[in-house]
């Protein structure tokens, strides 16, 4: 297959080969205006395997993209003063991309010389090439009214049938000739086999542009700092098994061989029935595995993580702004061609003086009104999710207690089949966000592109955090927080339903650490299945709607491409949002979930591959899009760094037992013995509304720090309860100023810009100063 780019295409449009005359008077209006504006236009060609459509080729001379970079004020690499070549000192994490070796087959009979080589470009780049045809491609009319301009427009009345740049070439090896880029990248970067190689930023820059070249430097730093993260997260979790093995008499005396009751949840002994603590055996193995100093340590020290990754992060990112020259994004202030046909009023505008279209302020007002109900609804939606799982929950204990199989270990059972469904709902709620979002965001109507993409991009944030966060953070902050005692038939009121939700006697920090295990791990799974499977058959059923038929191999690279799958606008956004509700899990409950840096590095290993082989194999090629770094992305992950600070102090005080057990321990010879028996209170059963005869059981116990039936403030908070209260409260504050002021210090001590960096930006400003002052005299 011929390589296209070196045949001198930039882009191709798409047509019916049976259009009307007047949709191809209007095509011809529109490539006349292309050629004026010093686009070329190679010969029109039929599809050999897809004969129904034709192909106009587009080629750009280098005077006109020399030119119109002078006017989209991008800096070419090839003028880049800065220019270096990426050097990976650790062979064994290297490969021919990012090392060369001059013994290489590849290298020795120079079949990629201009990439191997690390030599400065001498010309146009292949994404500045497809930027600069693509913003003019976009801005180029076709008629007279306000919305007849670029492609999308005429994509749209169903003049052209698509618009797209092409890949270099087939992403299949070839064994003899020259290599493209991509074939270099699918072998070498785009595969599961490449798990453990650095990723070739410099030619993902060149190959893609500066935003994907951002985001999977990104992905590469994230996942190298997280290594070291998983290593002390396995090494927590071997740890708190260890001491389990060493300090858990008092689990077995106190609870495995008990033969103590739990009361039932629902306020009548009629309904529901009591359940032995020896039931909760387990649960109290698993969270003495996870409540132990050493995780403590762990959480703290994974704060710490978070800022320094930030910090260095900062630091990586303003080097590679400096080798790929980039200071300053080129603006984009071209008026939406839907915000003009959709404004009704138009003025003059103070500032270029110019007609200028608008929406009248009680539009605007609606729209955001709209908005602003629909989240409400979501949010609705939300709880309505926490209740069906409720209810599930319920149902599930009150049949599974009636079942010989599921009886022994019903907590065990209830708890994964209760996380799994939460997964499920996460996962229905999710296949509406984009669409949600993007509908909300096109009822606003912004006026540019970058308005509509930060706009979308806030919804999306807020739609995919509450989804995904508001189940976890019920779990760790709010169940079992409102319940009273056992009877209350308040709390099974419509409105005090939620009191009724307890934790089990071992707390609910072992439900929390199943529900992200869950979580993560069926996320890993999607992933898989998605990059495997998911993306080659969606390409196959592309080919099969558009009638492919003929040779398996297509002759034409426009054909190819034609087949492949366009990338979404808000891939990137989907990609980051991910990342950040990843980031998120890790940063306000690793005390629940020690092991949550291990699935998030094989979550990011696997997304990151997973992502290039979509961008190089199963997608069209991609728009670049010139960014001077991850932009708003560093103040989200700064955001969910500095709310981890406050959660995981919050989760260790109030969420788990660490500070009753030390303080117990404090007061009792540093035993544990007895310490499950304070954390539980007496029920008498014959202070249910509704009871019924019980042979030998005339009190039950519940999770609590009350006054037991006997006591003249019977079911009443212990003044224990508030000793305990004044004790968490007092540690949390001092564990959360510990972390903030630590994060303060560092943000304010460690630069973000490092000084070699700094010294050449003020070097750069001095040589232009300098150019001025010359051209002045002159």
């Amino acid at each position: 297959m011929a390589n296209e780019h070196q045949s001198g295409i930039d882009y191709v449009l798409i047509y019916f080969k049976y259009i009307g005359e007047d949709e191809r008077a209007v095509l011809s209006v529109y490539i006349k205006n292309l050629i004026q504006q010093g686009l070329k236009t190679l010969e029109e060609e039929i599809g050999e395997v897809l004969d129904n459509y034709v192909c106009i080729k587009i080629h750009a001379p280098d005077s006109v993209l020399e030119s119109l970079a002078e006017v989209f004020k991008i800096a070419l690499t090839k003028n880049n003063p800065h220019y270096k070549i990426q050097k990976i000192r650790w062979k064994w994490f290297a490969n021919i991309l990012t090392r060369p070796n001059e013994d290489d087959p590849i290298v020795r009979k120079g079949r990629a010389n201009d990439t191997l080589s690390g030599k400065q470009p001498t010309s146009f780049t292949a994404s500045e090439r497809i930027y600069i045809v693509h913003r003019l491609l976009t801005s180029t009319t076709f008629g007279n009214l306000p919305g007849d301009k670029g492609f999308e427009a005429l994509i749209k009345k169903r003049i052209l049938l698509d618009a797209y740049p092409l890949h270099d070439s087939t992403y299949q090896w070839t064994e003899e000739g020259p290599l493209s880029d991509r074939q270099l990248l699918a072998r070498y970067w785009a595969s599961l086999r490449c798990f453990y190689n650095y990723q070739p930023l410099n030619l993902i820059e060149k190959h893609y542009g500066p935003e994907i070249g951002f985001y999977f430097a990104w992905m590469g730093f994230y996942i190298q700092l997280l290594i070291p993260a998983a290593i002390l997260g396995l090494l927590c979790f071997f740890a708190g098994i260890v001491l389990y093995t060493l300090d858990t008499e008092f689990i077995q005396k106190e609870v495995c061989d008990s033969k103590q009751l739990i009361c039932p949840v629902c306020p009548s002994v009629t309904t529901c029935d009591f359940v032995p603590l020896k039931n909760s055996c387990e649960k109290f193995k698993i969270a003495y595995v996870l409540e132990n100093n050493i995780t403590v340590d762990y959480s703290m020290l994974m704060i710490f993580w978070g800022v320094i990754f930030l910090i260095s992060w900062r630091r990586k990112e303003a080097m590679l702004k400096m080798r790929w020259n980039i200071h300053q994004v080129p603006l984009d202030r071209v008026t939406r061609p839907q915000f003009i046909q959709q404004a009704s009023l138009n003025r003059i505008s103070s500032i270029t003086g110019e007609k200028e279209y608008y929406f009248s302020i009680w539009h605007r007002i609606l729209s955001y009104t709209l908005s602003y109900s629909v989240f409400s609804i979501i949010f609705v939606a939300y709880v309505i999710g926490l209740v069906v799982v409720k209810l599930f929950r319920l149902n599930f204990h009150h049949y599974g207690m009636r079942s010989s199989i599921l009886k022994g270990h019903l907590e065990t059972y209830e708890m994964f089949a209760s996380s799994l469904l939460s997964v499920v709902i996460i996962y229905i709620f999710k296949l509406f966000k984009n669409r949600l979002c993007q509908k909300l965001t096109q009822w606003e109507n912004p006026r540019t592109d970058a308005e509509f993409k930060m706009r979308y991009q806030i919804k999306a944030i807020i739609v995919s955090f509450g989804n995904t966060l508001f189940p976890v953070i019920y779990l760790a902050y709010f169940k079992g927080k409102f319940f009273t005692h056992p009877g209350d038939a308040t709390q099974w009121s419509i409105l005090g339903i939620g009191r009724s939700d307890v934790c089990p006697p071992s707390g609910c920090l072992v439900d929390l650490s199943v529900q992200l295990m869950m979580i993560m791990g069926v996320d890993n799974m999607v992933k898989i299945f998605k990059g495997t499977f998911l993306q080659y058959l969606s390409v196959r059923y592309n080919r099969s709607i558009r009638k492919y038929k003929g040779p398996k191999e297509f002759t034409r690279q426009w054909e190819e491409d034609f087949n492949l799958l366009p990338v979404g606008t808000n891939f990137l956004d989907d990609a980051y949002i991910d990342m950040a509700i990843q980031h998120g899990y890790m940063s306000l409950f690793l005390v629940a979930f020690p092991l949550a840096p291990v699935f998030s590095l094989v979550n990011s290993v696997l997304k990151m591959r997973f992502d290039a082989i979509r961008l190089l194999k199963r997608s069209r090629r991609v728009i670049p899009r010139y960014m001077t770094g991850i932009d708003q992305w560093n103040t989200v992950f700064q955001v969910i760094t500095l709310l981890g600070a406050i959660a995981n102090p919050l989760l260790i005080t109030f969420g788990s037992n660490f500070v009753p057990r030390i303080l117990y321990r404090s007061q009792n010879g540093n035993s544990l013995t007895g310490f499950i028996n304070s954390t539980l209170s007496e029920f008498a059963v014959d202070d249910f509304p509704e009871t019924r005869s019980l042979e030998n059981v005339t009190t039950c116990l519940y999770f609590g720090r009350r006054y037991p039936p006997s006591h003249s403030r019977s079911y009443e908070l212990t003044s224990d309860f508030w000793i305990l209260i004044a004790v968490k409260s007092i540690i949390f504050i001092c564990l959360e100023n510990v972390c903030l002021l630590f994060s303060l210090f560092l943000n304010y001590v460690v630069p973000t810009i490092p000084r070699k960096v700094e010294i050449k930006m003020e070097y750069e400003q001095e040589v232009l100063r300098e150019m001025r002052l010359r051209n002045n005299a002159i």
